[in-house]
């Protein structure tokens, strides 16, 4: 058994095969690493032009949106000036009408109903300074706005110009700021350059009208006498009559052509520098890039949206692409390795796996120590070597005594807790070139080397019987547990690993005998006697049943005064006096 053992513990692969497995490993994991590198970079490659296209895409979308938004824009604002156009026709039909017949022409229309962005209409006329006060008398009559607070008519702002222009018909919706009666569109500069421009020019447009406390988007129509716009700037100052304007709000009019297009802000600017008018809506988010539209007549749209980075890491199409490729190249690679090196890990598993199967067969499940197999082995082992060195090695025989009481009275994990603890001690009390094993129950072996043994095996069990007396403290057990050990000692050459065994275990026997708690050194003589006690217990039990044969099963002898019975038998074969003691004690 121990040649088989010492074979398989010690058996070595070949040398081709120890330098064949890590060279083929290497060579496969070079190949799978360079797999996986090259689809790495392809889905690098993959996923920036995924990144590029999709933000070309998002910019053509943005393009595209700002056209669709500008037109839609533009529709709007030449369905306003259809209003302007209508209106003006009625002043046209009554060149005089009042105030009040305007508001009834718009309500018959349904001005303000229909178009929610119209916040007022009214005609306006150039005012010569020479005119003014013939002015004020009529506004205050028929005002075209609220007046001071006196009832007065004041120009606002205040001040003496060439010319003014002045409303003479104006209505505002409901709720909307009123515009004063005396204020003077052509005050301020810009804006009075474009209303002048529209009357040489002949030709409505859209532009930012200043009010007291608002700046609206207005449409500008000029009116000429018999509505036909003359052919020549000078002829159409002639023929000018005034302007019809109408007020928009631009908020409105902007979300109204944001209608289906999310995330986005447009903003229509008009001038330039310090005199540059703006109009937004919509929200855009944050980085979004912008696209500029020309809406002509001074206006331009800027469109801001979100649009994809060119980059991987900001584009969510382009990242997916790029963490599905890179897994997928590392799982081929892996893939590759693994089908590749199958066989070595194979081979390594199940030599792992029979390294553990080994292990539990030759070592005791409960304390770890080298199991009855191993312990036979190791005693073989030990007088090999003790024959080669001329030296004689020793087995002790280690017992605790009474151990059954630990069971029946504390439990049995009390007990293993018990037998943990003594191979623990034993172990942490021997030297490392000593041997500890687990027989079975509460047996223990001890082997100790003749070579390495500085003193005899008597100072080993010694000390063993000294540090096993300390108490041992069991967790769940209140108190500290003191165990009795008793060692049996066998030293010198066998025949075998079972007869050196065998040897220990009758000294252990003989200790026990002699009261326990102490070892006992295998002599010769305590064979003979164990022999003949062997010989004597057979043929009692021999002469035993022949008696119980001859009586008949009955038994035989004297009745006593008592009622007892007596049965005598007589033992022709010599017994020594000592072999009658134990007999007697047994």
């Amino acid at each position: 058994m121990a040649a088989v053992i010492g074979t398989v513990l010690s058996k070595p692969m070949g040398s081709s095969a120890r330098l064949a497995g890590p060279t083929r490993h290497r060579t496969w994991t070079i190949v799978a690493a360079l797999l996986g590198v090259v689809g790495i970079a392809g889905t690098l490659v993959a996923a920036v032009a995924v990144a590029r296209g999709d933000a070309s895409r998002s910019r053509q979308e943005l393009a595209k949106s700002s056209a669709n938004i500008a037109g839609t824009l533009q529709l709007a604002i030449s369905d306003e000036e259809s209003l302007v156009v209508n209106a003006s026709a009625f002043v046209l039909e009554d060149p005089g009408a009042s105030n009040a017949q305007f508001a009834k022409w718009l309500t018959m229309v349904q001005a303000f109903e229909r178009d929610p962005a119209v916040m007022g209409l009214g005609e306006s006329v150039i005012v010569p300074s020479a005119k003014l006060a013939a002015f004020a008398a009529s506004a205050v009559r028929d005002p075209a706005g609220p007046l001071g607070p006196d009832g007065t008519f004041d120009v606002i702002p205040p001040g003496d110009r060439p010319f003014y222009c002045l409303a003479v018909l104006n209505q505002s919706r409901v709720g909307a700021p009123a515009q004063p009666a005396g204020f003077d569109f052509c005050a301020v500069p810009a804006q009075s350059r474009q209303i002048l421009g529209a009357r040489d020019s002949g030709l409505g447009s859209y532009q930012p009208i200043t009010v007291p406390g608002n700046t609206w988007l207005g449409a500008v129509v000029p009116i000429y006498r018999g509505g036909v716009v003359p052919a020549t700037v000078d002829a159409r100052r002639g023929a000018f009559v005034g302007w019809f304007g109408m007020f928009l709000n631009q908020t409105l009019v902007i979300n109204r052509a944001l209608q289906g297009h999310t995330g986005l802000l447009v903003s229509m600017r008009f001038g330039a520098g310090s005199s540059q008018v703006t109009f937004s809506a919509g929200t855009a988010p944050h980085g979004a890039q912008s696209v500029t539209t020309d809406l002509a007549n001074g206006w331009t749209m800027q469109t801001s949206g979100a649009v994809l980075a060119g980059t991987v890491w900001a584009n969510l199409n382009a990242l997916a692409v790029l963490l599905a490729g890179i897994t997928l190249s590392l799982l081929v690679a892996l893939l590759v390795l693994v089908l590749a090196t199958g066989r070595a890990r194979a081979l390594l598993m199940v030599e792992e796996r029979t390294g553990e199967l080994r292990y539990q067969a030759l070592h005791d499940s409960l304390t770890g120590l080298p199991n009855r197999a191993l312990i036979m082995d190791r005693i073989g082992q030990l007088m090999a070597r003790n024959r080669r060195n001329g030296t004689d090695g020793s087995v002790l025989f280690v017992d605790l005594d009474d151990f059954k009481n630990v069971n029946d009275t504390l439990g049995h994990d009390a007990g293993d807790q018990l037998l943990v603890a003594v191979a623990a001690r034993l172990e942490s009390t021997l030297r490392d070139a000593d041997t500890v094993g687990r027989m079975s129950g509460d047996e223990f072996i001890v082997l100790i080397d003749g070579g390495e043994l500085a003193s005899g095996p008597e100072l080993v069990a010694s000390r063993l019987l000294d540090v096993m007396r300390q108490p041992f403290r069991l967790e769940g057990v209140a108190l500290p547990l003191s165990v009795n050990t008793s060692i049996g000692i066998a030293s010198g050459d066998r025949t075998g690993p079972s007869e050196m065994l065998g040897d220990a275990d009758m000294a252990l026997y003989q200790a026990k005998a002699d009261g326990k708690n102490r070892y006992q050194i295998f002599r010769p003589e305590m064979q003979t006697v164990l022999n003949h006690r062997m010989e004597l217990e057979l043929a009692l039990r021999s002469a035993l049943a022949e008696l119980v044969r001859s009586c008949g099963g009955r038994g035989f002898g004297d009745i006593s005064p008592n009622g007892g019975r007596h049965a005598y038998v007589i033992w022709a074969a010599p017994l020594p006096y000592a072999d009658m003691r134990r007999l007697a004690l047994a």
